[in-house]
């Protein structure tokens, strides 16, 4: 089975399209059997405007040197607002679900928590349950849960 390429990724600064990017690109060089050291090259092709203008200037002599994270992170790095994770900390710490559903307010979450780079899972639960309307908080507490303990996915 041949792997699906990435779709193009332009340098826009949205973090759903460059994690699906990541993702994809990832997968892609992965499945394809791609050697280490090609694997940055190989994912340059699907780079366009102001990305692959960037890569050009500043990977593309030393491609070889590259691991794809080193990679990712400076993409990132170059295609972001250096103030763009101190902003989406600031949207996550106000962050409540108010008359979102929990699968809505749950999924806002987990958006702020890929552009901010937080994967650690205790963070993201005990974020979760304190961003929650009270009575579903009471509901979670009558189920003998709690914060400090609690997974992401029982919550």
């Amino acid at each position: 089975l041949k792997p699906d390429p990435p779709e193009e990724y332009s340098g826009h600064a949205n973090v759903r399209e460059f994690v699906t990017f990541m993702e994809d690109a990832s997968d892609y060089v992965r499945e394809g059997g791609v050697e280490r050291k090609y694997r940055v090259r190989k994912v340059s092709r699907y780079l366009t405007g102001g990305a692959k203008e960037w890569y050009i200037s500043r990977v593309q002599d030393r491609v070889k040197e590259w691991s794809l994270r080193q990679f990712f992170t400076a993409l990132y790095n170059h295609c972001f607002p250096v103030t763009f994770r101190s902003e989406q900390r600031e949207k996550l710490s106000r962050a409540y679900q108010g008359n979102q559903s929990v699968r809505q307010h749950a999924m806002r979450l987990e958006e702020l928590f890929n552009s901010i780079g937080i994967s650690e899972s205790k963070d993201r639960a005990l974020k979760l349950w304190e961003s929650l309307n009270t009575d579903i908080q009471q509901g979670l507490w009558n189920k003998d849960l709690a914060p400090e303990t609690a997974t992401y996915d029982e919550i």
